[in-house]
């Protein structure tokens, strides 16, 4: 049987070399750590979807969580590949989306039953999954539409109009405590933690 401790070993190395990416390149110029804090969220994203995905896999599969209590699944899938296939049909896409709320609780709806600590914990703390794919999204695509996303994101967080604060400037910035790319990568890191509980 796979276990939930897998994927979250996986990303607890991850966090680990981005820790120390971040560390190595606050030696850099200016412009460096900006392309490397953006480097890093990209790679932060790409790996907290890969996370979610093996942790919802393997609970659909029959892996219990860490604590000994099992799921309380609709059906149990006889393989971690079983399982995705299912949430990608469930979630409605030719692939699984994970990048926002909505698309990942689609993905386990009518599989995970909503009273499941798997359900529960998605749905009451994952509102920062928006954030975090709306600042990638505008790193990766750079177009008009998530170029005006990311001007509502910078007006909610400034409490003002921004302009010309690209997003590894936002990520670095010492405005906030902890730093944009520290907190989104502890959000992911606490999240999947909570998760496999």
């Amino acid at each position: 049987m796979s276990k939930l401790s897998t994927p979250q070993s996986e990303f607890s190395k991850f966090k680990h070399w981005l820790d120390t990416m971040l560390v190595d390149a606050s030696n850099a110029p200016v412009s460096v750590q900006y392309f490397a804090a953006e480097i890093g969220l990209i790679r932060l994203c790409f790996q907290f979807e890969a996370a979610l995905e093996g942790v919802y896999a393997r609970i659909l599969s029959g892996a219990g969580y860490l604590d000994g209590s099992n799921p309380n699944t609709a059906v149990k899938f006889g393989t971690i590949a079983a399982a995705t296939e299912e949430m990608r049909k469930n979630g409605g896409q030719h692939y699984l989306k994970w990048s926002k709320k909505k698309f990942a609780l689609k993905n386990i709806r009518k599989l995970i039953d909503k009273t499941d600590h798997g359900y529960m914990h998605l749905d009451a703390t994952g509102a920062f999954i928006d954030d975090l794919f709306l600042v990638r999204n505008h790193i990766a695509h750079g177009n008009s539409r998530t170029a005006a996303l990311y001007r509502g994101l910078l007006y909610r967080e400034y409490g003002t109009k921004q302009r010309g604060v690209a997003p590894g400037r936002f990520l670095l910035s010492s405005r906030f405590s902890p730093r944009k790319i520290d907190e989104y990568s502890a959000l992911c890191f606490v999240f999947i933690n909570d998760l496999v509980k």
